[in-house]
């Protein structure tokens, strides 16, 4: 309940710069609670929470740490959504980061896992977050310099959305 909780209230809030650092520290709290349980899932989705607020916050390299832990953990457990997500969150991280040396590998990196979180959300079924990844690597695509590939995914729906 608390993850959807901090979900609710990062997405829902209007305060500048205040949500993302609010999204942290609550991430970290849950974090802390899903490990007292030993609850690998859970751990997952905190670390994938913690690592957007370290993003949005200009910490790259830790939200690439972070994420990449978020990762690990949900493959460990077998949590395919966690694992969309913590490719998701690997991405913008790399993507944040392509200011950096050299920036069109930061983003074929990016463009990579946001690869392999698309699988993963048409493997789950789950419709909503593949338009949401087909959004990121649309963009990713757009930055990486092939209008091809953007026009492809930014035009592309999930079968039951474009029915709606």
């Amino acid at each position: 309940m608390l993850r959807g909780l901090i979900d609710v209230m990062t997405w829902n809030t209007t305060q500048d710069g205040q949500a993302m650092a609010s999204l942290r520290a609550d991430a970290v709290r849950l974090m802390a609670m899903f490990a007292e349980l030993s609850d690998e899932r859970g751990m997952a989705d905190a670390a994938v929470m913690c690592s957007w607020g370290m993003i949005a916050q200009g910490a790259h390299a830790e939200a690439l740490t972070t994420a990449a832990e978020a990762l690990r953990l949900a493959e460990h457990s077998g949590h395919q959504g966690g694992q969309a997500r913590a490719h998701v969150a690997l991405a913008l991280a790399y993507w944040e980061h392509h200011q950096l040396d050299p920036p069109v590998m930061h983003i074929h990196t990016a463009v990579r896992h946001l690869v392999t979180a698309l699988d993963l959300a048409r493997s789950l079924g789950n419709v909503r977050y593949e338009a949401a990844v087909l959004q990121f690597l649309g963009i990713a695509h757009l930055e990486a310099g092939d209008l091809d590939a953007s026009r492809r995914c930014l035009g592309e729906f999930p079968g039951h959305i474009a029915q709606v």
